[in-house]
C-alpha cells in the first residue's frame, strides 16, 4: 500500500465493510510475503541493464538483479504553488490529517479541496479541532454526497465555496490565509493555526524516462512493428499504456495503407507520427 495507508477509513473494497488504510496496506504486504516475496526497505539510486539482466543499486550498497524491473514509485501530493509554501510545509501546512491532525487538537484549521479524500480529511479533523474551514474553488463539492451531508451535521465545520487561497501569511509558521472569491475577485484574511492541502496527487515519474528505442523493445513483445520516428521522451504510467494502445492501432492503419494504398489510412498515421516514416 502507498497513499492508501494514510486513509483513516476505506469502505469500497469488495468483501470488506470497513478497514483503515494502514491495516489494508499491512494486509497487502503480508499477503505478498506469504506468496514468497521478499521485502527490502532500501533506497534505489541507480538501475542499469547488463545484457538481458537489470541491476538495481541501492543507497545501502546492495545490488539486486532480475530480468524485469517494475517501477511502482507512487505519487506525491499536489501543492498550491504559492510563494513560501515549501518553507511552511511542516510549519503549519500538512497533507495528512491522520498523521498531523492531533497536533491541531482544539485549534482552528483550514482544509483546501473538494474530493473524497478532502472530505474524509475534514471529517477526521472535525473530531478534534475547534473549527474547520473547508475551502473549495468550485461552488460545489466533487466528492460523494454522503460525505458532504455528514460534514453538514458538524457544528464546527464551515464551507467556504467558490474561493481560492491567493497567499500564505506568516514568518516561520503559518498564521493566516488570504482568500479570493472567484466570482468578484474580492479578498479577505482568514486566521488559522494550520492548513491541510488535499487537492490531488501527482505521479512520481522523473525516474522513468523512456526513449523510443526502449519503447520499441517493449512493444515488440506485443507484435507491434518498430516505430522509426524522432526520439521521444515520455514518463511511465497511464501515458505509457495509452501510447502502447495508440501504437498498436496506428500500426494497423500503416499496414492497411501499404496493402490497399488508401491514403486515408496514411493520413491518420501521419497525423500522429509526422516524422515516422
Amino acid at each position: 500500500g502507498g497513499q492508501i495507508a494514510f486513509s483513516p477509513k476505506v469502505e469500497n473494497i469488495p468483501g470488506t465493510i470497513q478497514i483503515s488504510g494502514s491495516e489494508f496496506a499491512d494486509k497487502l504486504t503480508e499477503q505478498a510475503m506469504n506468496l514468497g516475496a521478499d521485502v527490502e526497505l532500501e533506497k534505489v539510486v541507480k538501475v542499469e541493464k547488463s545484457g538481458e539482466i537489470f541491476k538495481v543499486y541501492t543507497e545501502e550498497e546492495s545490488v539486486f538483479e532480475g530480468k524485469t524491473v517494475i517501477l511502482a514509485v507512487g505519487v506525491k501530493h499536489r501543492t498550491l504553488g504559492l510563494p513560501g509554501e515549501e518553507e511552511l510545509i511542516g510549519n503549519g501546512i500538512s497533507f495528512c490529517a491522520v498523521c498531523d491532525g492531533a497536533f491541531y487538537k482544539g485549534k482552528t484549521v483550514a482544509l483546501v479541496g473538494g474530493g473524497n479524500s478532502a472530505l474524509q480529511e475534514a471529517i477526521l479533523l472535525s473530531e478534534g479541532c475547534e473549527k474547520v474551514y473547508v475551502i473549495q474553488n468550485l461552488d460545489y463539492f466533487t466528492g460523494e454526497a454522503r460525505l458532504v451531508e455528514k460534514l453538514k451535521t458538524k457544528d464546527n465545520v464551515e464551507f467556504v465555496m467558490g474561493t481560492v487561497i491567493s497567499a500564505l501569511n506568516g514568518k516561520g509558521s503559518l498564521e493566516s490565509l488570504t482568500l479570493r472569491k472567484e466570482c468578484d475577485g474580492s479578498e479577505s484574511e482568514l486566521k488559522v493555526n494550520g492548513l491541510f492541502v488535499a487537492i490531488g496527487l501527482l505521479a512520481v515519474c522523473k525516474y522513468a524516462k523512456f526513449t523510443i528505442s526502449n519503447i520499441n523493445m517493449l512493444l515488440s513483445s506485443f507484435g507491434v512493428k518498430e516505430i522509426s520516428m524522432f526520439k521521444m521522451i515520455m514518463p511511465l504510467g497511464v501515458s505509457f499504456y495509452t501510447f502502447m494502445a495508440l501504437s498498436y492501432v496506428l500500426d494497423i492503419y500503416w499496414k492497411r495503407y501499404k496493402a490497399e494504398k488508401n491514403f486515408l489510412y496514411y493520413a491518420v498515421y501521419l497525423s500522429y507520427f509526422p516524422q515516422g516514416l
